[in-house]
């Protein structure tokens, strides 16, 4: 791997030989230029080419060995920031992502922007849609990319989304009680970074995505635990099935991951 300059953060974005090549490239010079670091464009085959896009070739650096070891030995790199990868090689694949990007997102100790192939073709990235459970692990696990998104002007929505379990009784009602609901929810969970918060009862996913939509976002962020057997990455699984927006995926380490596991756990025997 190339040194960086001295203090240079990178984005790395991890491209194939197909069409999602140009969709990729696209995303990671967006995010690249929101967050003021460097492009890397890494592939692995057996030999580097150009790969070629309406504005000209770029040039692509060479990875030897497995694919998912590969990009998760380039992620953990100090000085990258995130990885930008494809859900999966063909738009109409029959999962949400391939076992490359799978394994990938579930090892990760970083950010991973997973962009569809059949997504927007050049999102500006300037409007995040936040998904939040109000539980300090996962508030916790996505307040470093906040503050990264707030310094470099993103517009954030925050959307929380009710079960009928968890839903108050007042959320029909625009009273008092609701406005002081959700200061306090703004407050605990994503501090001065934004006061626009959306509330939605129902099918977690398709209320994400639906908001999403009316919001007129640009991409996602979601924490999660990194378990895909577990009920809240069926949420993420459904989620990535029912948007073509890009979703960056934060995972939730350490104590805050043991806490999230914790309280996933009491739901599932809750319901």
């Amino acid at each position: 791997m190339p040194p960086a300059e001295q203090g240079q953060e990178r984005v790395l974005v991890a491209v194939g030989s197909g069409p999602e090549a140009t969709r990729m490239l696209h995303a990671g010079r967006r995010v690249a230029a929101l967050l003021e670091a460097e492009l890397d464009v890494v592939r692995v085959l057996d030999h580097p080419e150009p790969v070629v896009e309406p504005n000209g070739p770029t040039e692509v650096r060479l990875i030897r060995g497995d694919p998912e070891r590969a990009l998760l030995g380039e992620l953990a790199a100090d000085d990258v920031l995130l990885l930008v990868i494809s859900a999966r090689t063909h738009q109409l694949g029959p999962r949400p992502f391939g076992h490359v990007t799978r394994g990938v997102v579930t090892r990760a100790s970083k950010p991973v922007l997973v962009v569809s192939p059949g997504g927007p073709s050049g999102p500006s990235f300037s409007h995040a849609l936040v998904a939040l459970e109000g539980d300090d692990a996962t508030s916790m696990a996505v307040a470093r990319v906040l503050d990264r998104l707030s310094a470099a002007g993103v517009i954030m929505t925050v959307v929380h989304v009710f079960n009928e379990v968890t839903r108050p009784r007042f959320l029909d009602r625009p009273t008092r009680d609701l406005e002081s609901l959700a200061r306090e929810f703004l407050d605990r969970h994503v501090a001065s970074r934004t006061d626009r918060l959306r509330w939605r009862v129902g099918p977690v996913a398709r209320r994400i995505a639906d908001v999403a939509e009316d919001e007129g976002a640009d991409f996602i962020v979601v924490s999660w635990n990194q378990h895909l057997d577990m009920g809240h990455a069926a949420v993420l699984v459904d989620l990535l099935e029912q948007t073509n927006l890009p979703v960056l995926l934060v995972p939730i380490l350490g104590a805050s991951r043991s806490q999230a596991l914790a309280a996933t756990h009491a739901d599932s025997q809750s319901g």
